[in-house]
């Protein structure tokens, strides 16, 4: 990381970021190394990262080939303004993980249920909060 000076190491703000967001951008590569990068909806979950996903498509053939993926999750996105084009710059907080993914049957309604509840609480936060 270039700016260590805004590296979050604290692991209870590494969670709430986690547990603020809908969604992250999970990358990956396939075998040919052309990359796919999508929005997905996830829930953290017992340490782990679950992604909801469908059983087909692009992005299940793609990690058959090549489980390896990175993926990063952001909330407080805002853009600082100057007055010149070189002086704009972004304010966020971001999670950067990188891992293997694989397909995973254990703890699918737990986990579907938390991603629910993080849904159902996200569409009360926007319309209510």
């Amino acid at each position: 990381m270039r700016r260590r000076d805004k590296e979050l190491t604290d692991p209870e703000r590494i969670q709430s970021i986690l547990d603020d967001s809908l969604f992250c951008h999970l990358a990956m590569c396939d075998a040919g190394g052309r990359p796919y990068c999508l929005p997905i909806c996830f829930v953290s979950h017992e340490g782990r990262i679950i992604l909801h996903s469908a059983n087909e498509g692009r992005k299940i053939e793609v990690l058959h080939d090549n489980p390896r993926v990175c993926l990063v999750v952001e909330r407080n996105c805002h853009l600082i303004r100057a007055d010149t084009p070189c002086g704009y710059g972004m304010a966020y907080e971001s999670v950067l993980i990188e891992g293997r993914c694989r397909p995973g049957r254990s703890g699918k309604i737990l986990c579907t249920g938390d991603l629910i509840g993080k849904i159902c609480r996200s569409k009360w936060l926007s319309i209510h909060g």
